[in-house]
């Protein structure tokens, strides 16, 4: 998997907590009230930390990568740390600091409507998409509501992406984007914190403790 394309899907976590106003489109009854109340949760918190699982997996072109990390969210600042790429914004500047060679990127923080980031990666499915209630299953010991979220603009990269809901917690557990190519884009929240302190100094990018780094200035 070439680098630009795990920072294209690394970028569409962060977008889930942006958006505001409804647009369900085609919907069933039972995974618009699910969605409803997971939307309400997730604005009452003023911060959120979680641990993240990235999975690509494409059988066809027998391609497997994983990769572990955190995500911080405050607003509409975040930080994303995952494998040998962090992702941190502070809602107006985006900086991409990349381990291996000791270089962020800094641009202009401009979300992409329908796309899925980390400031979105929790209420995506708020608008641009119909859903769809799949089931309930059993994940572990607790059980789980699937929903299917289908982007109403077919021009889209993605099919459909299935939210995997915890029942009782109200709270996404697992996020898969359907590639139209084949490829699954699979993010698992674990250990999943609100309302607790951190720092706004997270959400920016101080090159002096990164010695040598090289800045690219794209704005």
């Amino acid at each position: 998997m070439k680098r630009s394309e795990i920072m294209k899907y690394l970028k569409i976590i962060l977008l889930l907590t942006l958006t505001t106003s409804l647009a369900w489109g085609q919907n069933d009854a039972k995974s618009r009230n699910i969605l409803g109340k997971l939307s309400k949760n997730y604005r009452s918190y003023k911060t959120i930390k979680a641990d993240v699982a990235f999975t690509i997996d494409n059988k066809k072109e027998n391609i497997k990568e994983n990769q572990k990390g955190k995500v911080f969210m405050k607003g509409g600042k975040f930080r994303l740390e995952l494998g040998e790429q962090t992702l941190i914004s502070d809602g107006k500047t985006l900086w991409t600091y990349l381990k291996d060679v000791n270089e962020v990127t800094v641009s202009p923080f401009e979300p992409v409507e329908g796309e899925l980031s980390p400031t979105n990666l929790f209420t995506i499915y708020e608008k641009g998409f119909e859903s769809y209630y799949v089931g309930e299953a059993n994940r572990g010991k607790n059980k789980v509501h699937n929903i299917d979220i289908v982007p109403t603009d077919k021009k889209k990269s993605f099919f459909k992406i299935r939210l995997v809901i915890d029942r009782q917690k109200e709270q996404i557990v697992q996020a898969v984007v359907f590639d139209k190519n084949g490829t699954l884009y699979t993010y698992d929240i674990q250990n999943f914190v609100t309302n607790t302190a951190i720092a706004d100094t997270q959400f920016g990018f101080d090159k002096t403790k990164y010695p040598g780094v090289e800045v690219v200035d794209l704005r």
